[in-house]
C-alpha cells in the first residue's frame, strides 16, 4: 500500500512473474487514481511534491506539498508538512517570500506517546484543499518523527516543549504570510487536544477556530486518579505527579482546564467526547468547555459594555459547542 498528503490511499497486488499492478481499494474509486502523477523538486531546504489527482470525470486536482524544517529555539528544526491546491501558491511562495497567501490553514498535530503524525491522504480535507485551504501537518516533539529523543524530549516535566513547538510553527505561519490569525484554525484528537489546547491558553488570539475530539484536557487531575484505568500506564508520557512535585508544577502550568482565564478572549471550539470513553471520560471534556463558554460570556458581557448595541443577542449563542455521542468511546462507537 502507498499515500501521502498528495496521493489516496492505495492497496494494490503486484504479480512478480507477469509484472502487473492491480488496485484492490482506494479512497478515492480506484479506476480514478490511474492518472496521478508525481514531480519532486528540492527547492533550497525545501522539498516540493506537485502531484494531479483524477477525482472522476473530467474532474481534477493538481496538488502542491512542501516539506520543511522549521528553525525553532535551540537549535531545534521542527518538521512541518504543508498541502494547498496549486491555485493557492505554496511552489510561488518558496520562490518569494515576500509574496502573502494569506490563505485559511488548518493545522494538525498530536506530538505525544512517540505516534508519528503521518501525512496521508485525508478525504476529508479535500473539500478544504479544493476551497483554497492549505492543510498543515506540524510534527512536534513529543512524537515519533525523528527518533526516539525527539519524544522523550517532551515527555514529564518536559511536556512543555512540544505545546512550544506548535506554538512557534503557528506564529511562524503568520508571520511569513501564508494565513493570518483569523483565517488559522486547529484540529487534532486526544492528546492532540492537549497540544491545541495548551497552545491556545498560551496564545488564544493566533487561533480563529479549534476542532478538538475526545480531549485530553485536565493531564493532572487524570494522572492524580490512580482509580482511572490508563493513568499509571500514562506515567511514562506525562510524568508521575504524586511523586515528584516537578512535574505537579509542570502539568498545573499546562493543563488546559486550569489555565483558562476569565475575561480572556478564546477562539470558537467544538468539541467532541464519548460517553463510554475510558480514556478520556466525557466528563472531562464536559467541566473544560463549561468553563470555556464561562469565560467567553464574560468577556462578550465586556465588550457589550464597552460598545452599547454592538452584538445584541450574541450571548444567545455560545461560540463554543460539545457534541457528546452516547454509546460511543474513544475511538468511536463502541471503540475503546
Amino acid at each position: 500500500s502507498f499515500g501521502s498528503n498528495v496521493l489516496p490511499d492505495v492497496h494494490c497486488s503486484y504479480n512478480v512473474r507477469k509484472k502487473e499492478m492491480k488496485i484492490l481499494w482506494s479512497s478515492v474509486h480506484a479506476e480514478n487514481v490511474k492518472s496521478t502523477t508525481y514531480h519532486h523538486e528540492m527547492l533550497g531546504d525545501v522539498v516540493l511534491t506537485e502531484t494531479l489527482v483524477s477525482l472522476g470525470g473530467e474532474e481534477r486536482i493538481h496538488l502542491e506539498q512542501l516539506r520543511l524544517f522549521l528553525p525553532i529555539r535551540d537549535n531545534i528544526k521542527v518538521p512541518m508538512t504543508l498541502v494547498a491546491s496549486s491555485n493557492v501558491g505554496l511552489k510561488r511562495w518558496v520562490m518569494d517570500r515576500q509574496v502573502k497567501l494569506l490563505a485559511p490553514t488548518l493545522l494538525t498535530g498530536y506530538g505525544s506517546y512517540c505516534i508519528n503524525t503521518e501525512p496521508d491522504w485525508h478525504p476529508e480535507h479535500l473539500p478544504l484543499l479544493k476551497r483554497g485551504w492549505v492543510v498543515g501537518m506540524v510534527h512536534v516533539r513529543g512524537g515519533g518523527e525523528l527518533g526516539r529523543k525527539w519524544h522523550f524530549d517532551a515527555c514529564g516535566e518536559n511536556k512543555r516543549e512540544s505545546v512550544l513547538d506548535l506554538d512557534e510553527c503557528a506564529q511562524w505561519i503568520v508571520k511569513s504570510g501564508i494565513s493570518d490569525p483569523t483565517k488559522l484554525a486547529g484540529e487534532a484528537d486526544s492528546a492532540g487536544g492537549f497540544l491545541f489546547a495548551s497552545a491556545a491558553n498560551l496564545n488564544p488570539h493566533l487561533w480563529a477556530a479549534l476542532v478538538l475530539r475526545v480531549g485530553f484536557f485536565d493531564p493532572l487531575t487524570s494522572m492524580l486518579d490512580t482509580s482511572l484505568p490508563l493513568s499509571r500506564q500514562d506515567y511514562y508520557e506525562w510524568g508521575n505527579p504524586l511523586d515528584n512535585e516537578r512535574v505537579f508544577r509542570s502539568l498545573m502550568t499546562l493543563s488546559p482546564y486550569h489555565n483558562l482565564e476569565r475575561n480572556r478572549e478564546y477562539p470558537p471550539v467544538f468539541l467532541t467526547a464519548g460517553s463510554e470513553d475510558p480514556r478520556v471520560p466525557y466528563w472531562q471534556v464536559a467541566k473544560f468547555m463549561a468553563r470555556l463558554r464561562q469565560s467567553q460570556q464574560q468577556q462578550q458581557q465586556q465588550q457589550q459594555q464597552h460598545n452599547p448595541g454592538e452584538g445584541d443577542g450574541d450571548e444567545d449563542f455560545p461560540r463554543s459547542v460539545l457534541q457528546t455521542r452516547f454509546g460511543s468511546g474513544h475511538f468511536g462507537e463502541g471503540g475503546w
